[in-house]
């Protein structure tokens, strides 16, 4: 394709992003949004591996490789190009781009995550190496009706707000819902983030479950995640309560919708979700591609 550019993604370029980010929401029913300080952080912490792909000045499509801060030899990949310009070579020139960057960085482990219901993107990926390791479901919570005040508490637990004092908490029960250790890199980014707010639930004074709720300004859209109970304390209705401190706080700042992932095969977490009203309302495909480090020659010296 003529007159294309590949390079990476500057601060300027944030209406460009946002007129792409358009297209590709009212054309494929996605839900991408991106705040002006969050662009910047990223930029900031992480922009060698954020690449654009220009025609006569027009941003056309967009590619990320951002490496996984507990493992620099992994990483996270998403293209995504215009409608209008698929089929042109595009994705494939910004991929072989991303490829250039993993091999610079040594960069061995891909993972990318696709929408099932868009084959074009599955197929992409396919073409390229990568495998379906697994896959999870995106639900979706109408928050137009919803009304809930903590009054259903009992008398020997209480729902209370994070800060920073509560790492170690959160660390801990992150790894006993999940059996997964979280760095303290990880940690930090999430406790020092003004747009999330994470809930403690405390039984007797002891700390026994978490949520995360993540709310970016302008967004339309409130994110739950890290949702977990001590198995001693699991099936007595806590992670309603919590799924319901996420929700109140989602729609206090005006946000009529709330969503959240769920692993596939988490039969129980999906039929939790179900009662409380979450709808199933997309498919992710999670696939993965594994490659080595290229060999050094005295040429590349």
């Amino acid at each position: 394709m003529k007159n294309l550019v590949i390079k990476n993604i500057k601060l300027e370029d944030k209406p460009k992003i946002d007129s792409l980010i358009q297209v590709l929401n009212a054309r494929e029913q996605l839900e991408y949004s991106l705040t002006d300080e969050w662009f910047q952080h990223v930029l900031k912490t992480m922009g060698e591996g954020i690449f654009g792909a220009y025609y006569d000045s027009r941003l056309i499509g967009m590619a990320t490789c951002i490496q996984n801060p507990e493992d620099f030899q992994s990483a996270t990949v998403n293209v995504v190009v215009n409608p209008d310009f698929r089929n042109m070579r595009v994705g494939t020139q910004l991929y072989n781009e991303v490829k250039r960057y993993i091999d610079n960085k040594g960069i061995i482990n891909l993972q990318a995550s696709v929408k099932e219901r868009i084959n074009g993107a599955y197929v992409f990926a396919k073409g390229r190496g990568f495998k379906s390791v697994l896959y999870s479901w995106q639900l979706e919570f109408n928050l137009d009706k919803f009304d809930f005040t903590k009054s259903d508490e009992g008398r020997n637990y209480i729902v209370r707000k994070a800060d920073a004092s509560d790492g170690l908490v959160y660390a801990q029960l992150i790894k006993e819902g999940f059996g997964e250790e979280i760095s303290s890199k990880a940690l930090s980014s999430i406790l020092d983030d003004p747009s999330i707010f994470v809930y403690v639930l405390e039984v007797e004074s002891k700390p026994q479950g978490v949520a995360a709720v993540q709310i970016r300004s302008n967004a339309k859209t409130g994110y739950i995640f890290d949702v977990a109970i001590t198995s001693q304390q699991r099936g007595q209705g806590l992670g309603s309560l919590l799924i319901k401190c996420c929700l109140g706080e989602i729609k206090s700042v005006g946000v009529g919708k709330a969503m959240l992932q769920v692993a596939g095969k988490n039969e129980s977490a999906l039929k939790l979700y179900s009662r409380l009203g979450f709808k199933q309302v997309d498919k992710d495909i999670i696939m993965s591609a594994q490659f080595q480090i290229p060999d050094l020659t005295l040429s590349d010296l």
